[in-house]
């Protein structure tokens, strides 16, 4: 102890005075003036003994040290992989030893090791310098995954604030250079430590399990919801409104995460109303597009005009590809609803039923189209235009424009006695 005691002492003497306690200073250091090294009177100890109690100190977690790096000299703190700087006197020379401020109690030490296994660290030696190595190794995970909670946050997974600012509890810990000032901050925030690698923990689970996918898919479905409605009378309105809600409340207070299987038992819900309302409502559709074919098909139009036309005309409309073509849907699955949403919404179904009669005038007209016998061969076809009669003239009155459209019509009668089609 009396070594290991004047040991320490010379390193914050040293430390004190701004000199870097590196191992050629605390072996031999001749040109300096007071301490000079321990293999110098009065201590005159061999280089092997200094080294050896340099190496117990730094085990015991009395020191850290700092090894020089490209980047600059790099804190060490478990002993582990430490053998070299001790055993080789050339890298030994380069080391710079620092003394803890203070040193940690057993009951610390015990504690924070309690700790770091509550958060999956095991297997760590009860020593200063190893439990602040593994503090920060493990404050850097915790670090990397709290980036990783604000990069999911930033494209819309709701996570809470307490995990997405968690990296202030993270600071001093993982900052500190003193192992026993790691160890303190980090026995300090234990609690919001352990707090938060569990949500982690959750957070990882929740993103291996492909989870935040569906999350998107159910946040398509409730904006579909709320584009487009469910009318307020059809039977599962009340039921859908309220998972909808229980949905909108979960991800209002960042718990999807911590609540899947709360938030997914709504979803489940509301994607399953609504595609029930949306499969009762595309059925109707669909059988009144039927009906109406079938009507056109049924009336006078349809058998008068020619049977090798008149098909093309209706299929045009009611047929693969037109307007009031409602083919079978298979609605297993949330892709498959957004899917045929996407194409025919609740909304454009109730226009389309009352779109129907329109349809079924357009189509019929046509097929009376395709029943007008044409112009004989030999009838001639004079082309007319209003333009004739009206180019250049003025209107002020109404009795101006019956006068032009009186002119317009004795034309056209003219050419029609001359046995001409007007077009």
């Amino acid at each position: 102890m009396l070594f290991r005691s004047q040991v320490l002492e010379v390193i914050s003497d040293l430390e004190d005075e701004d000199v870097d306690p590196t191992g050629s200073i605390l072996l031999e250091a001749p040109d300096r003036k007071g301490f000079r090294g321990f293999e110098r009177p009065p201590f005159g100890w061999s280089t092997e003994i200094v080294r050896l109690l340099l190496a117990a100190c730094f085990r015991a977690g009395a020191v850290y040290v700092e090894r020089p790096t490209p980047s600059g000299p790099t804190p060490l703190y478990d002993y582990k992989d430490s053998a070299d700087l001790f055993a080789k006197p050339n890298t030994f020379k380069h080391v710079t030893f620092r003394v803890a401020d203070s040193s940690l109690s057993v009951d610390q030490i015990k504690r924070a090791n309690k700790e770091l296994i509550a958060m999956g660290v095991i297997g760590t030696p009860e020593s200063g310098n190893a439990i602040a190595a593994a503090v920060r190794k493990l404050g850097e995970s915790l670090r990397a995954g709290v980036q990783e909670a604000k990069s999911h946050a930033e494209r819309g997974l709701p996570i809470r604030d307490t995990i997405v600012s968690a990296t202030a509890a993270l600071s001093e810990p993982t900052s500190a250079k003193d192992p026993t000032k790691v160890v303190t901050a980090f026995l300090a925030r234990a609690e919001e430590w352990k707090a938060l690698h569990v949500s982690l923990e959750s957070l990882r689970s929740f993103l291996s399990d492909q989870r935040h996918s569906e999350f998107d898919v159910s946040r398509r479905l409730a904006e579909l919801a709320a584009n487009h409605p469910v009318p307020s009378e059809h039977g599962c309105y009340t039921s859908l409104e309220r998972a909808l809600k229980d949905m909108k409340a979960i991800v209002d207070e960042k718990s999807v995460v911590e609540r899947w299987s709360d938030y997914r038992l709504a979803y489940d819900t509301a994607q399953r109303l609504y595609r029930d309302c949306y499969r009762d409502s595309y059925t109707c559709v669909k059988q009144a597009a039927e009906k109406t074919a079938n009507d056109i098909r049924s009336g006078a139009a349809y058998n008068a005009a020619p049977p090798s036309t008149r098909d093309a005309v209706v299929d045009r409309v009611f047929g693969p590809g037109g307007a009031c073509h409602y083919p079978n849907l298979t609605l297993g699955s949330a892709a498959s609803l957004l899917e045929a949403a996407s194409k025919r919404s609740l909304s454009s179904l109730a226009q389309a039923l009352v779109a129907l009669p329109g349809y079924q005038a357009q189509v019929e007209s046509a097929l009376r189209v395709l029943a007008t016998p044409p112009p004989t061969t030999t009838e001639k076809v004079r082309e007319w235009r209003v333009s004739t009669v009206l180019a250049g003239r003025q209107f002020r009155s109404e009795t101006e424009v019956d006068e032009a459209l009186g002119d317009a019509g004795e034309q056209i009668k003219t050419h029609i006695r001359d046995r001409k089609s007007v077009v």
